[in-house]
């Protein structure tokens, strides 16, 4: 939670979350009162105050607004105007239709109700049903919220439904949801992004039988679970950027900050043994029988590139469908920009190829 103390000491601004929608808020310290400064269906982050206490700037973006600097001008505790100091949207994005997320509860397993947040396209209809991507998030300690997403901005114009979950082990859900993965990464995890896909099949405008999964990082990882430990073959295809698929074998290669995290949640590897074993995909490729495209970073020391390649390997042994790219001068993510331009035009053209 973002906040910053006034000048004087008597005012205190910060950010409150609430279901994803990251308002600013006024605090009085002599009194305790809390009012809304601002909101507008998006995230507020990094306030800070004129010197003089009669302003202050804050960043701001939404799904449909990237993000960019506002001055807030105040009078006593109220706002008394606004002003954008920076512009981000360019002339393409300005003229662009973009689509606001719709938050919704998918329910899965044991009666657990997941939250998601769900980008229709605009044409989508009964008599237009459109494909359709869940996007999980990487952590797996994070969240999805009303902020901006170039690239899911990107699929839903390209006529995709996108449907972004937060799976147990989220934050912002309270304490038993994240730690609903304390010592069983792969389990209660993948049943949701699983029954992403059922909630996505029961809406009239969505074709059922065209639907994938995609993911970087954690989101990865649950992408390829969600092949290889789904009976129904609900997913058409699984993309997967920079994920494990040895859970043991990442703690052994990750970086020290991975490697923290991992043993955190799972506990050590010598302690936990088929738990490691239960959550790592690489023990159930022979169960894929659906295209894979796989991607990771040469230099990546979060996830080892080993992790993608291991997983490769195993590909080919069980004679399995897949297309594999690794790009060089790329770590935990890609981003030179000829890098993302291969990367992009390779997504869509995988899915396209397996959905449309």
């Amino acid at each position: 939670m973002d906040f910053a103390w006034s000048p004087d000491g008597r005012r205190i601004v910060l950010v409150v979350n609430r279901a994803g929608n990251a308002a600013l808020h006024l605090i009085d310290t002599a009194g305790g009162d809390l009012s809304v400064l601002r909101e507008g269906g998006g995230w507020h982050a990094r306030p800070q105050w004129a010197p003089d206490g009669k302003w202050l700037t804050v960043e701001f973006e939404s799904p449909i607004t990237p993000p960019d600097i506002y001055r807030l001008d105040l009078a006593g505790d109220r706002l008394a105007g606004e002003t954008r100091l920076t512009e981000s949207r360019t002339p393409a994005l300005q003229s662009a239709v973009l689509v606001t997320p719709q938050i919704v509860r998918c329910p899965s397993s044991d009666g657990t109700v997941i939250t998601g947040f769900l980008l229709r396209p605009t044409r989508a209809s009964a008599a237009n049903r459109r494909p359709a991507i869940v996007y999980p998030h990487g952590g797996p300690a994070d969240s999805w919220a009303l902020v901006w997403s170039l690239r899911l901005q990107w699929l839903v114009a390209k006529g995709y439904a996108v449907l972004a979950p937060d799976y147990r082990g989220s934050t912002g859900h309270g304490q038993e949801f994240q730690r609903a993965l304390y010592g069983a990464w792969g389990r209660v995890d993948t049943e949701d992004v699983l029954s992403a896909a059922g909630y996505l099949a029961s809406l009239d405008w969505m074709d059922g039988s065209r639907q994938g999964v995609f993911g970087t990082s954690y989101g990865a990882y649950l992408a390829v679970l969600a092949l290889a430990r789904d009976p129904q073959h609900r997913y058409r295809c699984a993309a997967a950027v920079y994920g494990d698929s040895d859970l043991r074998r990442s703690w052994a290669t990750g970086d020290r900050l991975g490697r923290e995290d991992l043993e955190r949640q799972m506990g050590h590897p010598s302690h936990n043994a088929d738990a490691y074993r239960h959550g790592s995909p690489i023990v159930d490729v022979a169960r894929i029988d659906r295209p894979l495209l796989i991607c990771h970073g040469q230099e990546d020391r979060r996830v080892h590139p080993r992790q993608s390649e291991e997983l490769v390997n195993e590909l080919l042994r069980q004679d399995k469908a897949f297309e594999y790219f690794v790009y060089t001068e790329e770590g935990h993510g890609i981003l030179h920009p000829e890098n993302l331009r291969h990367f992009y035009r390779r997504l869509e053209r995988f899915l396209d190829w397996h959905m449309m």
